[in-house]
């Protein structure tokens, strides 16, 4: 039922989808929807929780790390959501829409969001602050305005291969993203930092039902 809910969110958007567009889905009936859920936004809610959980804890411990340097824990960030949008492609791409749909309503949707996007930005900060102690980063702007950046190139990254998927190649956009984000914060450009890890060799599509069909080459 989760899994049907959160396609049908991504591709028709929360207002866009009715419940029994869910149970239709999932092979349900409407009432088995409503035993499990009281209405449609505690299915979303639960749907956010389950992305905070696959998506954000995984990412966050991994930069919090006392064996990366600030800059590796930036490359670590960027390549950690490229994993995610290649395997787990809706649940990545759940939050950052709905954000847009819950803006300025402050509902309890819009704070779970504000919540998890406030966890990033605890983290980078963290991050950056290291990354200024070490010498590694610039200091010509506050840690708060470099975040920012970083979380807004980031989602408009990953929003535009949402658009165009047919068009781009996620590992070369994701060495584009490195690259950018990397010459604005470091005071030097380490070079063996500019060269991406392989990715796994498969894109996302736009389009719940399709499939990826187009190889992703990441060196």
């Amino acid at each position: 039922m989760l899994s049907s809910a959160e396609r049908l969110f991504v591709r028709n958007g929360f207002h866009g989808t009715k419940v029994d567009d869910i149970a239709k889905d999932a092979g349900l009936t409407k009432g088995a929807v409503y035993f499990h859920f009281k209405d449609k936004s505690n299915v979303l809610l639960a749907l956010l929780r389950r992305a905070e959980d696959r998506v954000l804890v995984p990412i966050l411990s991994r930069m919090r790390s006392a064996d990366l340097s600030a800059t590796e824990k930036i490359v670590e960030y960027l390549h950690g959501w490229a994993r995610i949008a290649l395997e787990q492609r809706d649940t990545l791409f759940l939050p950052i829409l709905m954000s847009f749909e819950f803006l300025g309503t402050g509902d309890p949707i819009e704070r779970q969001i504000k919540g998890m996007y406030d966890r990033i930005y605890d983290s980078l900060t963290a991050v950056v602050e290291q990354g200024r102690a070490d010498g590694e980063f610039h200091d010509n702007v506050s840690a708060g305005a470099h975040v920012a950046v970083l979380v807004a190139i980031s989602d408009g990254m990953l929003l535009e291969w949402l658009r165009r998927s047919d068009r781009f190649d996620g590992g070369e956009v994701t060495r584009a993203l490195r690259q950018v984000m990397l010459s604005g914060l470091l005071r030097r450009e380490p070079k063996e930092l500019l060269a991406a890890p392989h990715l796994p060799e498969r894109a996302p599509v736009a389009g719940p039902a399709k499939r990826a069909t187009r190889k992703v080459s990441a060196a």
